[in-house]
């Protein structure tokens, strides 16, 4: 029997943080928790989502202050889906724009001894 592994298709591994992030998309306004970001896209926890491909607007409350990134819905976990109860529902996010702070930000994340920001996280 022949195994394949499958190829990831991250360029950055994710790193595990619980932020709140408000996500807009013309109209629609939801709350979510990110479970694990990077700098090209993170995961939102939320039983509540948007279509895959569906542009949106992210403001994240970190400890130093609100970033506001751009994005696109790359897959959804519906609440509906027959899911193991370790995965929450929620949007799989490919991140199109952010600012440097949010660059910083997550590295800080990677190594928080370097980091002002790991006190306060």
């Amino acid at each position: 029997m022949k195994f394949v592994m499958k190829k990831e298709k991250r360029s950055e591994d994710r790193v595990k943080k619980n932020i709140l992030v408000y996500i807009e998309n013309g109209g629609y306004e939801l709350l979510g928790v990110s479970s694990n970001l990077s700098s090209y896209g993170l995961f939102i926890e939320s039983p509540y989502s948007l279509d895959a491909q569906t542009m949106v607007i992210l403001t994240l409350a970190t400890p130093p202050g609100a970033i506001e990134i751009e994005g696109k819905v790359c897959w959804v976990k519906y609440p509906e889906d027959k899911l193991p109860l370790h995965i929450q529902p929620g949007m799989g996010i490919q991140i199109t724009r952010a600012p440097e702070e949010y660059r910083r930000y997550i590295d800080t994340l990677r190594h928080p001894v370097s980091s002002h920001y790991a006190a306060v996280s």
